[in-house]
């Protein structure tokens, strides 16, 4: 067997029956599916790899805050993040090869080969553009065979483009192509741009609709790939984003309780890990709470319940799903059309060194705002949360289409993964 799954940033079912046009889409089985909950990067592709909940794999968000180091940790990329079996496991037992091209925690030693972006900073500010490779020179005759290196500036930040998903739409068809020879294989990709255009403009404007054009043309080169090799396909969506209409500012509120405290240096204030009661870790409309003392969990989540934009403040030992040490004590669940951001300070001036510029692992918190470029400083990244106009992480509907022909049953995206853990094991 040979089977590539491709999960598509953002292939909400809204935005697929508003844009989808191309002719391949009449080729391939297509299935409405719930979403994984939480509805964010990281979570799902753990739960897809692993076929479980948070409480098994461990994946809450995008990042966690370690209560040892007193340290929030943003966008790791070690598989072993990611708890429990993989779904592969047996199939790579019994000889079949598997392979992660650009899929978020895959670096390790659960695939045979994998590719992902790890940009190198320097002392001076800049990026090396990098990129882990299993073997070792797999990026190196990919790019000499697609004749094109990868930028990690299309990849995220305010020049993050089709460009990005263009380079691993090819790259992935190249990975096929050396794989060629192998009779078992299994491979997954991720194509990231189709969330750009919504975060930016709104999930319904025009240039969502231009994005989608341009993930139509990147899916036509790992199609057409798999017809010429023999793969089966399956296309899965992670989230759909949703109009944003108004920011929550947990860690404000933290610290105005004094659960939060504050460092000044030179006028900037930043979080007292050591010695703070509690503090949110926020990724779109889910945020985690780390509370020291069991006993402020009730208060705390008291103070939120009653926070205009929070739907919903549980303790997660209410959440069985959710249970696991690297999640919050309290989980927060912004209303629809709400999200969350990190800051804690009040005025500009006061914001640390690291707010107005793009630093995913330094940030305590996931910023949509790096998305975007300010005008003054040049290279900076404005501190306006009103340009959002896109978000997600509740529940919502997905898209699944394959050239095969899924059970009838099939109802949500961890049914998915289910299915093909079943289809490797045969």
């Amino acid at each position: 067997m040979k089977l590539l799954t491709v999960i598509s940033a953002a292939l909400g079912s809204e935005m697929f029956y508003k844009c989808a046009s191309a002719p391949f889409w009449k080729e391939l089985k297509i299935k409405e599916l719930d979403s994984f909950f939480p509805a964010l990067t990281a979570p799902a592709q753990a739960a897809f790899r692993t076929a479980g909940d948070v409480s098994m794999h461990g994946m809450g968000s995008g990042g966690f805050f370690d209560r040892t180091l007193r340290k929030a940790f943003l966008w790791e990329q070690s598989s072993r993040l990611y708890e429990g079996k993989r779904i592969w496991e047996d199939f790579r037992a019994k000889g079949g090869k598997v392979g992660q091209i650009c899929m978020q925690q895959c670096p390790g030693e659960d695939a045979d080969l994998y590719l992902t972006p790890a940009p190198l900073y320097t002392h001076k500010g800049s990026i090396i553009q990098n990129f882990h490779s299993h073997p070792a020179d797999l990026y190196r005759n990919v790019c000499e065979n697609i004749k094109s290196k990868f930028n990690i500036m299309h990849y995220w930040g305010p020049s993050a483009s089709v460009k990005a998903s263009r380079w691993i739409a090819r790259a992935t068809a190249d990975v096929m192509r050396q794989m060629a020879e192998e009779e078992n294989v299994y491979l997954m990709s991720y194509i990231p741009h189709l969330d750009y255009a919504p975060q930016r403009h709104g999930p319904d404007s025009t240039e969502t609709e231009d994005a989608f054009a341009e993930y139509e043309n990147c899916m036509e080169i790992i199609i057409d790939a798999a017809k010429e090799l023999g793969y089966e396909l399956q296309i899965i969506g992670d989230y759909a984003v949703t109009p944003a209409k108004n920011v929550v500012y947990p860690n404000r509120l933290l610290a105005e309780k004094e659960y939060l405290l504050l460092q000044d240096v030179d006028g900037m204030l930043y979080p007292d890990f050591h010695s703070s009661h509690a503090f949110a870790l926020v990724d779109h409309q889910v945020c985690h709470v780390y509370v020291n003392d069991p006993d402020d969990i009730p208060s705390i989540c008291a103070i939120f319940e009653t926070l205009p934009g929070v739907s919903c403040a549980i303790s997660r030992e209410d959440m069985p799903e959710w249970d696991h040490p690297r999640c919050g004590e309290v989980i927060l669940i912004a209303d629809e059309g709400a999200w969350f951001a990190y800051p804690w300070w009040e005025e500009e001036e006061n914001a640390p060194d690291f707010a107005d510029r793009i630093d995913i692992h330094n940030k305590p918190g996931f910023d949509p705002l790096e998305l975007f470029s300010a005008i003054w400083p040049p290279k900076s990244v404005p501190q306006d949360t009103e340009l959002v106009q896109g978000t997600y992480g509740r529940p919502g509907r997905i898209i699944h289409a394959s050239t095969f022909t899924p059970p009838p049953d099939l109802r949500s995206f961890t049914g998915a993964a289910e299915m093909i853990r079943d289809m490797l094991s045969k």
